[in-house]
C-alpha cells in the first residue's frame, strides 16, 4: 500500500497526501480525547482480578468506533487480554445489547463475558470457571474468597454492631468449625433482626444482588451446614450469650 498504491494515488490526486495527513491529525486528537475520558475514573465503578464494573449510562450510547476502542482499552488495562478482531456487525449488536437488554442479560465478548446489572455492566474475565462450584473451605485467619478476605481477632468486650461485614462468635463455635461455601437453592437463614427464616434468594432480591454477586457471595455455615452469617447482608440468630469473654470478631473485607 505505502510503496506502490499510495504513490500512484498521490500522482493521480496531488492533494491526497495533505488530506490524509490532516485526517491522521484529527484522528490522533480524537483518540487522545477518548483515552483521557477512559482514564478519568468516571466510567469504571469498581475492579478486581475477576471482574470490573462499568457505569452503563455513561457508555450505552457511545458511537460504534468509540465503544470498540473502549472495549479494547479496558480488556487490555484490567485483564491483560486482547480481544480478537470483530466485525462491525458484532459491535452494532453489542451497542444494541447495552441499550435495550434487560438486567441479567449476558453478551459474549470473546474471552470476556458481560452481564447487565441495572445501572452497571459487569465484565468478567473467566465466567465459565466462575460457574464451577467452589470447594467448601474452613474459615481461618486471612481466608480468601474471590475478591474478599476474612480476618479474625480477639474480642473480649461488648460488640453491638449493625455492621453486617463483621460477626462476633464464641471461641468454641469457631473451634468446632465455620466454613465458607456458595449459596444453594433453598438456603434459608434465621435472621437476628426478624427472628424469622428468610430464603437467601429473597435476601439477594431485596438487596439487589447481581447474577455475578450471587456467584461470589460467601456463605458462612457451621459444621452441620447451618447458615450463621451472610457477610454484608445478614447475621443469623444464635443462642443468646451475655458473656463477652473468649469471643472472636470476624471481619469480611472486599478488595
Amino acid at each position: 500500500m505505502r510503496k506502490s498504491l499510495l504513490p500512484k494515488a498521490i500522482k493521480t490526486d496531488p492533494t491526497l497526501e495533505k488530506t490524509l495527513l490532516n485526517e491522521s491529525r484529527v484522528h490522533k486528537i480524537k483518540m487522545s480525547s477518548y483515552l483521557s475520558e477512559f482514564n478519568n475514573g468516571t466510567l469504571i465503578i469498581n475492579n478486581s482480578k475477576q471482574f470490573i464494573s462499568i457505569n452503563l449510562e455513561k457508555i450505552k450510547y457511545f458511537e460504534i468506533e468509540k465503544l470498540k476502542i473502549f472495549t479494547y482499552w479496558f480488556s487490555s488495562k484490567y485483564f491483560k487480554i486482547n480481544i480478537p478482531e470483530k466485525s462491525r456487525k458484532f459491535w452494532k449488536e453489542f451497542s444494541n445489547y447495552l441499550q435495550t437488554s434487560k438486567t441479567g442479560s449476558i453478551y459474549n465478548l470473546g474471552p470476556l463475558t458481560s452481564i447487565l446489572n441495572r445501572e452497571e455492566i459487569l465484565i468478567i474475565s473467566d465466567y465459565l470457571q466462575l460457574l464451577e462450584e467452589p470447594i467448601k473451605i474452613r474459615l481461618t485467619q486471612y481466608e480468601k474468597w474471590f475478591n474478599s478476605i476474612f480476618t479474625i481477632n480477639n474480642c473480649n468486650h461488648p460488640v453491638f454492631s449493625n455492621d453486617r461485614n463483621e460477626f462476633s462468635i464464641k471461641d468454641n463455635l469457631l473451634e468446632d468449625g465455620l466454613y465458607l461455601r456458595r449459596w444453594k437453592k433453598g438456603d434459608k437463614i434465621l435472621t437476628s433482626t426478624s427472628a424469622q427464616h428468610i430464603l437467601l434468594s429473597n435476601l439477594f432480591i431485596n438487596n439487589k444482588v447481581s447474577k455475578l454477586g450471587k456467584l461470589i457471595q460467601p456463605i458462612v455455615v457451621d459444621k452441620k451446614d447451618n447458615i450463621v452469617w451472610v457477610p454484608g447482608l445478614a447475621h443469623a440468630k444464635l443462642p443468646i450469650d451475655y458473656s463477652y469473654s473468649n469471643k472472636k470478631l470476624i471481619k469480611w473485607t472486599q478488595r
